[in-house]
Order: C-alpha cells, then sequence, then structure tokens
C-alpha cells in the first residue's frame, strides 16, 4: 500500500494546482504531522510506488530543424508529453503536479488541459 498526500481547497491555488493533485507518495507506515493532516488529503491505496510511476507518462524535448542547409538558426523545439494511446502531445501547460486522484484513480495531469492535446507524433 501507498499513502498519497492531495491537494485540498485549503491548499488550491488558482493556476498553480488542482484539487486531487497528487503531492507525494509515502510508505504505508509514514507518519505525518498533525500541521499536514489538517492542510492534505492523505488517502491510502493498493497501487505500489512503481505501479503509480507508470501512470506518470514520459516528458522529452523534441527538435525540428528548418531546413538541411547548414545554418546558425536554432532549431524549432517542443516539450511533450506520452498519452497512453502513445502518440506525443505537445506540453502547452505544464502542471506543477504529473499526477491526480479523481475517481477512486491515479491518471495523469496533462490531458487535464485542452490545449495539451495537439499530437505532433502519432503513435506507432
Amino acid at each position: 500500500m501507498t499513502q498519497l498526500v492531495l491537494i485540498t481547497e485549503k491548499q488550491y491555488r488558482e493556476g498553480v494546482n488542482e484539487i486531487g493533485d497528487i503531492i507525494g507518495e509515502f510508505s504505508d507506515d509514514q507518519k505525518f504531522t498533525s500541521t499536514e493532516l489538517a492542510d492534505f488529503e492523505i488517502i491510502k491505496v493498493e497501487d505500489t510506488k512503481d505501479a503509480i510511476d507508470l501512470v506518470k507518462p514520459q516528458n522529452k524535448t523534441i527538435y525540428r530543424g528548418k531546413s538541411l542547409d547548414w545554418t546558425d538558426e536554432e532549431p524549432e523545439r517542443k516539450n511533450v508529453w506520452q498519452d497512453k494511446d502513445e502518440s506525443w502531445k505537445e506540453i502547452v501547460k505544464d502542471p506543477k503536479y504529473k499526477t491526480r486522484y479523481e475517481d477512486k484513480t491515479i491518471k495523469e495531469n496533462y490531458s487535464r488541459y485542452a490545449e495539451n492535446l495537439t499530437t505532433i507524433i502519432g503513435s506507432k
């Protein structure tokens, strides 16, 4: 089992985080302070830390040259995340926390924002 520390209304900051964002993952025997218990929601889930890591999408920077000729121009670059269909989508809004707990499920946070749904490289 793993304990998840979640953002609550008390710690919500518009444009910074969302209610339900997972800000920490701890072993089942972790003891929390009274302040942590008052400020955050702490829940226990059956998932292991390794299983939770599998939900977090891979991120990388991709590049596209403007031409095949030698030039001093910088290539175009984009930061992308890998969706569950294995396509790569542009990160326009980078969430502070990569996962959230919603409907009793751990979910990635990139698809929460419509501007992050443009496919740059299709699935294989």
